[in-house]
């Protein structure tokens, strides 16, 4: 699904689940692939082999295989503190540095040299002009000619002109500026010249789309999908969960205290000590100040670390209610998360906190509960536990899943970039 519009916009509320083919504008042959010989350039928001996949892995990959497309890596938004996670992905940057320009499959991964941290004055000149100069002579070792420059993270503005783009797409994933740790007005310029500049803007959450408005252009509003057919062919539990007893209440992905609410997620806990409280994921990334002791304390709380993407699903599948704990704040205002379709393609019950972007499925307790504070939270839990799980409503929610995965998105972003690119040659004819 997807709601694209032109500039300005009315700010109404979005159905999250209204008619997608809204994605093209009208006219656009819909079958009308993007042109194979045109470059691809990402300015990611990550590195390329993350803990986790994010939407630009999933979006290099499939026009990867199509395309010549170079994959920048963050430099990251914030300066490195001490933690043992942060020296870590310092050492791999060094490494990554020294390596050059590498392939990866179809993929071809650049780690670009950058002064630590965003900076003001002459730090940041200074790292834009690097970063311009490494990107192009990069892009012109791989033949990349006038190329669709794809930006995920505002760091990228240093390059917008440099490659003579055909088109320049902003694709807002999250608030950065809210982050912890960030210099909030230095992230918040860079984006603002980034929606100034842009042809193409995609945001995946309604406040995101709502917040993030460009200057001239299309702004369109894709919601987070999931890899839903990967978790509709789980396989069994693993044994480290296996062990574990019943009744296993789940959560994957990043344990971050910016995001994931340890009061609340502690207090649950502490209350049911029978349900055992399993957490497959890293542990601070991204919020070095994240404090999990509390956690750790607790015999009826399991923490089983970060897994493979592959391995996600066999975990997810021995689970008996899986939740989306997230605090309520300015960060998390602006966050889909991308389990949430990928719990629902595993046909399992969802606890979530009442996030801005998941709204549109308040009401749909078959599909998930929405719960705020520790006591409502653990009700959310209680009633899902007790629902008789019928195979009806366990293919109700694979199917919704599967409305919302990669395999319908990718070809709809494909069609938008088609539509786009058609628009700017008829400008440029009619000039």
């Amino acid at each position: 699904m997807v709601v694209s519009e032109r500039v300005p916009r009315s700010t109404a509320h979005l159905d999250p689940r209204q008619d997608s083919h809204q994605a093209a504008r009208q006219g656009a042959r819909l079958d009308t692939p993007l042109d194979p010989s045109l470059g691809i350039v990402i300015m990611a928001s990550s590195e390329w082999r993350n803990e986790l996949p994010l939407n630009v892995h999933y979006i290099s990959r499939h026009f990867a295989a199509s395309h010549r497309l170079l994959f920048v890596e963050s430099s990251g938004l914030r300066a490195p503190s001490a933690s043992k996670r942060d020296l870590t992905k310092v050492f791999r940057r060094l490494r990554a540095l020294m390596n050059g320009l590498r392939q990866e499959g179809d993929v071809f991964v650049l780690s670009p040299f950058a002064i630590p941290g965003i900076g003001h004055g002459w730090v940041q000149a200074l790292n834009r002009w690097i970063l311009g100069q490494t990107v192009r002579r990069a892009a012109g070792k791989l033949g990349i000619r006038r190329p669709l420059l794809w930006v995920f993270l505002p760091t990228g503005i240093g390059v917008v002109g440099k490659l003579e783009e055909r088109l320049l797409i902003y694709h807002v994933v999250d608030d950065y500026a809210e982050n912890p740790g960030v210099d909030r007005d230095a992230v918040l310029q860079m984006e603002k010249e980034l929606l100034r500049r842009c042809d193409l803007r995609f945001a995946t959450s309604e406040p995101l789309h709502e917040d993030k408005t460009p200057q001239r252009g299309a702004a369109h509003y894709l919601p987070n999908v999931a890899d839903s057919e990967r978790f509709l062919r789980a396989g069994d539990p693993p044994a480290e969960l296996a062990s574990v007893p019943h009744p296993r209440i789940g959560y994957t992905g990043n344990i971050a205290a910016y995001k994931v609410d340890i009061d609340l997620l502690a207090r649950v806990a502490e209350a049911n000590r029978d349900w055992q409280f399993c957490l497959v994921g890293p542990v601070g990334a991204g919020d070095t100040a994240t404090d999990i002791d509390r956690l750790r304390g607790l015999p009826n709380v399991h923490l089983f670390g970060p897994k493979g993407h592959e391995e996600l699903p066999d975990w997810v599948t021995g689970f008996d209610v899986c939740m989306i704990p997230f605090c309520l704040n300015r960060s998390t205002r602006s966050s889909f998360p991308l389990k949430f379709f990928e719990y629902m393609a595993a046909g399992k019950e969802i606890v979530t906190t009442p996030l801005p972007s998941l709204r549109g499925y308040a009401n749909r307790s078959e599909l998930c509960r929405q719960a705020e504070g520790p006591e409502a939270f653990g009700a959310a839990v209680a009633a899902a536990l007790k629902r008789t799980q019928s195979e009806d409503l366990l293919q109700m929610r694979r199917e919704e899943a599967l409305q919302h995965s990669w395999t319908n998105r990718l070809p709809e972003i494909e069609r938008i970039l088609v539509a786009a690119l058609e628009d700017s040659e008829s400008s440029s004819c009619r000039v």
